[in-house]
């Protein structure tokens, strides 16, 4: 008897243990609290980040245009030279240009001038500008 009481007492006691030891649960009030501080916590993140990426976007658009408007730029003074290049061209042709020892040579270099600045001012962003092909002789 004695030893089946001392059995009971130490069930006992070890069942005492693991009911102290084991985790108690939260108040539910503990729980809201704690949620509603996550999800104030959570909107101001929120908030934050989308103010912040708004103005990342916006500054790198602005540097976009203005890369693009200097782009566009220095084409239209690509095409613009071509066209200054291929009227000398044209003028040195009419002057005789192609005359002389190895005349061969110069219309050779003549048109792929031609051919050159007839390129640079094909497919101008922004720009339509008519050029004239020369016929190849």
């Amino acid at each position: 008897m004695k030893r089946t009481l001392g059995l009971s007492v130490a069930c006992l006691a070890l069942v005492a243990a693991a009911f102290s030891l084991a985790p108690t649960r939260p108040q539910q009030n503990d729980l809201q609290k704690e949620f509603d501080r996550l999800r104030i916590e959570v909107a101001e993140l929120k908030r934050k980040s989308a103010g912040g990426d708004v103005e990342s976007l916006r500054a790198e658009l602005k540097d976009a245009n203005q890369k693009l408007t200097e782009t566009v730029g220095y084409l239209a003074a690509q095409a613009d030279a071509a066209a200054a290049l291929l009227d000398a061209v044209k003028d040195a042709e009419k002057k005789g240009f192609t005359f002389g020892i190895n005349p061969d040579s110069r219309v050779v270099l003549l048109q792929g001038f031609q051919s050159f600045c007839e390129g640079l001012q094909k497919n101008v962003p922004g720009r339509k500008v008519e050029v004239e092909v020369a016929p190849a002789k």
